[in-house]
């Protein structure tokens, strides 16, 4: 059984290669001037959980190390065609979308941000808010029974108030220095803040990081880049083949 062909990334550059990462042969597939980087994919089945970590970790190490020779447009996880032909055919049909990304992102990087909070905490202080302001009659009767009434419409409308008003002081350590940026709020009650911002190469993040822990030190926060801009590459919509405003997963046709 021939084995399909994982694809790690698209690079501008033709060239052959052929190296070695950790346990695992690198070569390209070229089209016209692009070629896709892969290796041999043989499934384990057995134990796909297993697999799917090892993957992540040789799939984060060989983008790292190309693009510190490449521009490099970086694959989801797990992108696997059935063979050389099927990744010529997806280099072909997205030559001018793959190129226009090239351009539009020669030498930017891609710097994470994931902002925590205690979502818990900031409910329990609003709720003690509105039941101070309830005993020292701050409310009419009327208004006092409809706070009983909506407190819980209350509580999330004042959560999300918050949470905008930290968003914003937050991304204003980032905004003055980014090309681009993508920010997703409260994805979940933990998650205040998922950012990416994209920057020149020679630009560096971490001064304004310190000095936003420095300034609100009661979040936590994780922060990582420079990367290839993952988030930022923009290609053809869903009906095409591609995810919305991102990198695409190609299914085995069993």
């Amino acid at each position: 059984m021939e084995p399909h062909i994982y694809v790690y990334g698209i690079i501008n550059s033709a060239e052959k290669m052929e190296l070695q990462q950790g346990t695992v042969w690198l070569y390209s597939i070229a089209c016209r001037d692009i070629a896709a980087v892969v290796s041999d994919y043989v499934s384990m089945e057995n134990d796909a959980g297993t697999a799917i970590k090892e993957y992540a970790l040789l799939h984060e190490n060989v983008v790292e190390a190309l693009m510190n020779k490449y521009n490099i447009l970086p694959m989801r996880l797990m992108t696997v065609f059935n063979d050389v032909d099927q990744v010529i055919a997806m280099l072909e049909r997205y030559y001018t979308a793959f190129k226009e990304n090239f351009a539009r992102l020669e030498q930017k990087v891609e710097f994470g941000l994931k902002v925590l909070w205690s979502a818990e905490e900031v409910k329990a202080r609003i709720h003690s808010e509105i039941k101070r302001d309830e005993e020292r009659g701050a409310f009419s009767p009327a208004r006092r029974f409809m706070l009983k009434r909506f407190e819980k419409y209350q509580q999330e409308k004042a959560l999300q108030t918050e949470a905008e008003t930290l968003v914003r002081k937050i991304d204003s350590f980032f905004s003055g220095l980014a090309i681009e940026k993508k920010l997703c709020k409260l994805q979940t009650d933990k998650l205040l803040l998922n950012a990416s911002y994209l920057v020149w190469k020679e630009v560096e993040l971490t001064d304004a990081f310190a000095a936003l822990k420095k300034t609100l030190p009661e979040l936590a926060y994780q922060f990582s880049g420079p990367w290839p801009p993952y988030n930022f590459i923009i290609l053809p919509p869903p009906d095409s083949g591609f995810e919305p405003g991102g990198i695409f997963n190609q299914a085995l046709n069993k």
